[in-house]
């Protein structure tokens, strides 16, 4: 997918027993990724393979299922990228959002975008959400992206990546343009 002059992105797919649906959420991933990268978390399943045969590299986390830690290992795996995506496949699942998830970093408005998906019982198609309002802070994290400039300026053992006021907070005190 790498186009000459345009950022290279990278998308960080944290897995757990996730066999049946991996392959198809890779292929799709990589028409709008150069990497996908599959963190797999101690599968017992054939969620490797499969993430393998469909084209992504897959790193191995036997620590458990923890997705903080595991998004972490891929961020150090996809180390390089320019615009970095970590979808939480719990929350938000549908790489067809790349594009939307990723518009705000490329046209240089900010550094760091965090939101979630909201599914919608139609046809099961999810919409990205970047709203700030109350709640946001109490929403689940379906995905990050980070530009290459953030993660310089981010200490991520400062930072626990699924939680929204936790990410907040690290981006106030680093003066990290985040939008929500």
């Amino acid at each position: 997918m790498y186009e000459e002059g345009l950022p290279e992105t990278a998308v960080i797919l944290p897995a757990f027993n996730r066999e049946l649906e991996i392959g198809t959420i890779v292929l799709i991933a990589k028409q709008y990724a150069d990497r996908v990268i599959v963190v797999n978390n101690g599968s017992s399943d054939q969620c490797s393979e499969v993430a393998e045969f469909a084209g992504a590299e897959v790193v191995q986390d036997f620590t458990g299922t923890n997705k903080n830690f595991s998004l972490k290992k891929g961020i150090k795996a996809a180390e390089g990228a320019d615009i970095l995506v970590t979808m939480d496949m719990d929350v938000c699942r549908d790489p067809k959002l790349i594009p939307k998830m990723i518009k705000p970093i490329k046209e240089g408005n900010f550094d760091l975008v965090a939101g979630t998906c909201i599914s919608r019982h139609k046809r099961n198609h999810e919409n990205v959400l970047l709203v700030k309002n109350k709640k946001t802070e109490e929403s689940p994290v379906g995905f990050l992206v980070f530009s290459k400039e953030c993660l310089k300026e981010l200490d991520l053992s400062d930072v626990y990546l699924n939680s929204i006021r936790s990410i907040m907070s690290v981006c106030e005190r680093k003066k990290i343009r985040l939008t929500i």
